[in-house]
């Protein structure tokens, strides 16, 4: 299944008040929300990677003595959100955060559900430790697309029948960062992705 906003209530689209302040992004917006395979995803490493792989346009940068891809993948349902925002997440660095992160919970905030999720834009990982060359918003509408992935083996996450919220999380040594503001994901996204978990993974 994949819901984008042209099909979506504009009561699921809803965009969730967040923090927002000068050294936040607060302008994301919900563009999609599907099943996908871990095994499809070329940007995720395999079982026994010691890192996610950095990718610098075309190039790969692989610390000495680890592996890029890292072992096997099996069939693993992951649900993709893709969002966009006028910001550029690889320059916006308040407070020299390092490395975006997105973050799942429930929308009334009582409960988080891991684990946190890497941020990409077009394959490539925002790590701003690794990444140098910079990032280009779409020609037609001047916004960043970017996406995550939000993995569903927490049981705790099952077991809530309410939709999920997604948000963007970054943080340093010294104790800065942001939060960004909320894009609701649809729980029909969540369920579908549940149940194609393979039997002998639960």
């Amino acid at each position: 299944m994949n819901i984008s906003l042209a099909y979506l209530a504009p009561s699921i689209v809803l965009l969730l008040g967040g923090c927002t302040s000068l050294n936040t992004p607060g302008d994301l917006a919900f563009t999609s929300a599907k099943v996908v395979d871990w095994q499809d995803q070329a940007e995720l490493p395999g079982q026994g990677a010691k890192f996610v792989p950095r990718m610098v346009g075309d190039l790969v940068r692989i610390p000495i003595g680890e592996t890029l891809v890292g072992g096997k993948k099996w069939h693993r349902p992951l649900v993709k959100v893709e969002f966009t925002s006028k910001t550029d997440l690889w320059t916006f660095k308040p407070g020299r955060t390092h490395g975006v992160r997105g973050q799942v919970r429930s929308c009334d905030g009582s409960r988080e559900f891991g684990p946190v999720t890497e941020i990409f834009w077009r394959g490539i990982l925002l790590d701003y430790q690794f990444l140098t060359d910079p990032i280009e918003p779409e020609p037609a509408n001047q916004l960043f697309t970017y996406y995550g992935f939000i993995y569903v083996e927490d049981v705790e996450l099952q077991r809530n029948h309410n939709d999920v919220c997604f948000r963007l999380r970054a943080s340093s040594k010294g104790g800065f960062g942001y939060s960004s503001n909320e894009l609701m994901v649809p729980r029909v996204v969540i369920d579908e992705a549940v149940r194609k978990i393979p039997r002998d993974s639960e």
